[in-house]
């Protein structure tokens, strides 16, 4: 992304040599922490076919109870049809979302532990002959994508498939990041075009597709010189406020008053509006350049660790990479590791739970 930044440099406003610093460094703490995890594990990274599978009983009870959920979430979600100021339902929705002026509907969880679900059957699918099950979890997770709103949903509903089928089928790097940018592009654009109304009798679908490239080329480039502002502007350390956001958020919730930050971050211009920093942001604006380190060592270390068990084959840490490619693709968008602590809390509790009484 820093050089294509580099060649399209002349569309955005200039940018110092701190922001190429703070990245560069970035990624080389994250490389260090991976390298890191590697030095503590014993077993050798050796596929072994798929190890320690979970429990069956569990993953059952989890696989029916994300299609029983299914009607109740559809229903929660059409609720939104009548109110808002748009006449398009998944414009309504992101519309109280952004403004957090909503609560979360119970089932919304049940997005993430579809992913889970479908992560589990893939694993147990992929080496036997009745797939029915992962074909069904795939079909009920898609459904669940899509109803939720939102590119990121079906970004990360994308990130699981090809993360699961890298692992257990061994498909080729390269070609995966082929497949996920040909692919994350077109969902960009569809689900932009769909949610904006552009198809229109005075917009032809063309115009729309010209213009949300555009707007891919802002967002995936312009982050750079956004986060550039943010790290000039030297604003007052928050400590906290925004890297751990979701654990606010939840406190308030139960009825403790806590000052959370908004959702959605506050718009830079450079010169065209965008409002994602990069994950640097979040830990630089509560702990300034050690936040951005310490984060950045933890996060690799964390996915050191996690491939190299994948790669053993223990099921359990195959689905937990799988999840884990989504906030790795999305490093040069915003933050969502820490930010999204309680999806990560949850994944964690659903997959403790489709292990139970099996060893991880």
């Amino acid at each position: 992304m820093v050089v294509l930044f580099t060649a399209n440099h002349g569309h955005f406003i200039r940018v110092t040599s701190n922001v190429y610093f703070v990245i560069i460094a970035g990624v080389l703490l994250f490389s260090l922490g991976g390298h890191l995890a590697t030095l503590k594990l014993k077993t050798p990274r050796m596929w072994r076919g798929i190890q320690r599978p979970p429990n069956r009983q569990m993953i059952n009870i989890i696989f029916w109870l994300t299609i029983v959920v299914l009607p109740t979430f559809v229903l929660s979600i059409l609720v939104f049809e009548d109110i808002g100021p748009y006449r398009n339902l998944f414009q309504n929705l992101r519309y109280y979302r952004a403004g957090g002026t909503i609560v979360t509907p119970l089932v919304m969880y049940f997005v993430t532990v579809s992913y889970v679900s479908m992560g589990l059957q893939m694993v147990i699918g992929l080496g036997n002959r009745k797939k029915t099950k992962m074909w069904v979890a795939m079909a009920v997770s898609l459904a669940y994508s899509v109803l939720a709103t939102g590119r990121s949903f079906l970004f990360l509903f994308m990130t699981v498939i090809l993360g699961i089928l890298l692992i257990v089928r061994k498909i080729p790097v390269k070609r995966m990041l082929v497949v996920f940018a040909f692919m994350g592009l077109a969902i960009f654009i569809l689900v932009g075009i769909y949610q904006h109304n552009l198809v229109s009798a005075d917009q032809d679908f063309v115009a729309s597709r010209d213009f949300f490239l555009e707007s891919f080329r802002v967002y995936s480039l312009g982050t750079i010189p956004a986060l550039d502002q943010a790290l000039r502007a030297k604003a007052e350390l928050q400590y906290g406020a925004n890297t751990f956001r979701s654990v606010l958020a939840a406190v308030n919730r139960i009825g403790f008053r806590v000052d959370v930050p908004p959702l959605v971050q506050e718009y830079a211009y450079v010169p065209y509006p965008i409002n994602v920093y990069t994950v640097f942001h979040p830990y630089y604006r509560d702990f300034g350049y050690a936040g951005i380190a310490v984060a950045m060592l933890l996060i690799g270390y964390v996915h050191g660790m996690v491939y190299r068990k994948a790669a053993t084959g223990r099921s359990f840490y195959v689905v937990i990479y799988a999840m884990l490619l989504f906030p790795l693709f999305m490093q040069f968008f915003q933050d969502q590791y820490f930010t999204l602590l309680a999806t990560w809390v949850l994944v964690i509790l659903v997959m403790k739970i489709a292990f139970f009484g099996k060893k991880t």
